[in-house]
């Protein structure tokens, strides 16, 4: 442990110290004054002259990010004060603190490492990490901007230096990943939803030096009107899906494997990515793919955007009142319930080319052994790659961040408006699962033929029906995180 009586805390002498388990302040004439600080809670710390002090004493301030009884993260600045004025010494305890607090807040250190003397915490001061922040001004209900302004504080307070693009234009974002300097940032943070992670995702996959790209790491602030990916990563870390807590996993997290899947269709309605592997023909995914009832709501739903999260309860209720039914054929690899998948990166024969699929069939050829098919009525088929689609969407609650598999979620035949109720009314806890009308499938990789007139929807794009083929790559991109 590491202990100094240099500090003053609320006008009181106090003893500051720090152990690997966190960050201590004792006030021996008030006890109940003693505080404790997981590191896990603490951003890092930051030095100044305090001008209510007469410029007499220099505080060293520790940032906190603590979480509430009600979920919420929120800042709180503890104030010591060096305790014998503004000596060279006691300003050199200050600054001596201050690189002792940022080196046990910064979330790459070991937690495994044995206590380091106040030398060797001098002597390796953690980097600072620099951020590219894309906003997307027009997502969800416009609010980007003001939602990165909340949170820029947090990420100040924890040493990361930050710079801000707005993009101006549909697929700005996917231009700006494809071209950046990937040696200049630590991490790509997108304020926005999951169509904007997208783009972010499509412009990795552009570049030629993909397999770098596609592995920096990535985080996502909600700002949209779909936040799935967010909502998914606040459920893993057992935080709520709030900007501000979202921006926790940023500040404290380190880069988690997520599942990304490559997408192959025959047409597409929007713009034609041309990625590696199969130009304009394959895009990347890692949230969802749906068809039938879901895809229609959510694409139809953008008509009500001006509600955010609200748009879906909308247009679910004008999908449901329509009566409509689909028809296709849903072909899969059944995969056996021990399944283990292989790291995409561990694979030898993946090394310095593009993304290959082992398991899909040629557009046109059958599939090889061991593959199932449902064909007739749909109402709902929803593949998730992720545990939630959208805020009040727990879709898969089986699914992990880079388990192999993808879990489609089906219901066979033409639902009722009751059934339809009824699971939609569930999918908030995932309890639509233990609905009878609904089956859930793990693959790694699947067919979906459909009606060219359909709509499918990919992480919020759209597509036009006909052949689409998905195969899961386990942990082949890198999200920022924290895990439970």
């Amino acid at each position: 442990m590491i202990s100094s009586n240099a500090f003053t805390y609320s006008r009181h002498e106090a003893i500051v110290s720090a152990s690997l388990d966190g960050f201590h302040i004792s006030v021996p004439k008030k006890p109940k004054m003693d505080v404790v600080f997981q590191w896990k809670d603490v951003l890092g710390a930051s030095t100044g002259q305090d001008s209510a002090l007469g410029g007499e004493n220099m505080p060293l301030t520790v940032h906190v990010f603590e979480k509430h009884k009600n979920g919420k993260r929120r800042l709180r600045d503890v104030v010591l004060t060096s305790s014998n004025g503004a000596s060279g010494t006691d300003q050199h305890d200050v600054e001596c603190w201050l690189k002792v607090i940022q080196y046990f807040a910064c979330p790459m250190r070991d937690p495994e490492a044995v206590m380091p003397t106040l030398d060797e915490i001098i002597q390796k001061p953690p980097k600072q990490r620099k951020f590219l922040v894309l906003i997307n001004p027009i997502g969800g209900t416009g609010k980007g901007e003001k939602t990165f302004e909340k949170i820029r504080p947090i990420l100040m307070n924890a040493n990361i230096l930050i710079e801000k693009v707005t993009t101006e234009r549909a697929q700005h974002a996917v231009d700006i990943a494809e071209n950046f300097d990937l040696t200049a940032y630590d991490c790509i943070v997108v304020v926005g939803g999951d169509g904007f992670a997208y783009e972010v995702i499509q412009g990795f996959m552009k570049r030629k030096d993909w397999a770098d790209a596609i592995r920096f790491p990535f985080g996502v602030i909600p700002a949209g009107s779909g936040n799935g990916l967010a909502k998914t990563m606040a459920e893993a870390a057992g935080e709520l899906c709030l900007p501000e807590n979202c921006t926790y996993f940023l500040a404290k997290g380190k880069p988690l494997e997520l599942d990304l899947a490559t997408l192959r269709t025959t047409s597409f309605y929007s713009i034609s990515y041309t990625v590696v592997g199969n130009p304009k023909e394959s895009s990347f995914i890692f949230l969802s793919l749906s068809w039938a009832f879901l895809a229609e709501v959510d694409i139809e739903s953008e008509k009500y955007r001006y509600l955010g999260s609200q748009r879906f309860t909308f247009a679910t209720i004008a999908k449901i009142m329509s009566s409509k039914g689909w028809n296709g054929k849903f072909t899969y690899l059944e995969a056996p319930e021990d399944d283990i998948v292989p790291n995409y990166w561990d694979l030898t024969e993946n090394h310095g080319q593009a993304p290959q699929v082992s398991l899909l069939p040629a557009f046109g050829e059958l599939p090889k052994e061991g593959w199932k098919t449902i064909e007739g009525a749909f109402s709902l088929f929803w593949a998730m790659n992720v545990s939630h689609a959208a805020l009040d969407a727990h879709v898969a609650p089986m699914a992990k961040l880079n388990d192999g598999h993808i879990y489609v979620v089906i219901m066979e035949g033409k639902a009722t408006k009751g059934d339809y109720l009824n699971v939609m009314l569930a999918l908030e806890k995932g309890q639509h699962i233990e609905k009878p009308c609904v089956k859930v499938i793990k693959t790694r990789a699947f067919e979906l033929e459909t009606p060219e007139g359909d709509l499918l929807s990919a992480d919020g794009e759209r597509y036009a029906g006909g052949l689409c083929q998905v195969e899961v790559h386990r942990g082949m991109a890198r999200v920022m995180g924290i895990l439970k």
